[in-house]
């Protein structure tokens, strides 16, 4: 039984060696035919098309991003207008005079009573309060 499949093992591995140099002989033929050639010829220029253009492309997107920055945002709340960069200031400010400092913020704006209170480690207080009208 063990002749048998040693057999059958060599039997595998013969044919799995002529079906290897049958393909490596077939792609070489492929290979070698005007119709392979120029294609290679045209993915080669083709490459080097974009490749040359690529620059072009990046400085034109870089360009692009440039010219569409926001440059603030203002809240109009009530006959009050604040910008956010005011708010983060004032809340900075407001939380070091508490002696709050390294700590993460969050910022909550209540229309309402135009205020914005914070948190700080996201701990709340009443104390933790910005008067919108004063800014």
């Amino acid at each position: 039984m063990e002749k048998r499949r040693n057999s059958r093992t060599i039997n595998l591995k013969s044919a799995t060696t002529k079906a290897k140099a049958t393909v490596k002989s077939t792609v070489e033929k492929i290979e070698k035919t005007p119709a392979a050639e120029k294609t290679v010829k045209a993915v080669k220029k083709a490459t080097e098309t974009v490749a040359a253009k690529a620059p072009e492309v990046v400085e034109e997107v870089k360009n692009t991003v440039k010219n569409h920055k926001i440059s603030g945002i203002t809240l109009e709340i009530f006959e009050t207008s604040i910008t956010v960069a005011d708010l983060e200031t004032a809340v900075k400010k407001d939380a070091e005079a508490k002696g709050l400092k390294g700590k993460e913020l969050h910022i909550y704006v209540n229309a309402e009573e135009r205020a914005a209170y914070y948190t700080a480690d996201g701990e709340g207080s009443d104390d933790y309060r910005i008067d919108l009208t004063t800014l």
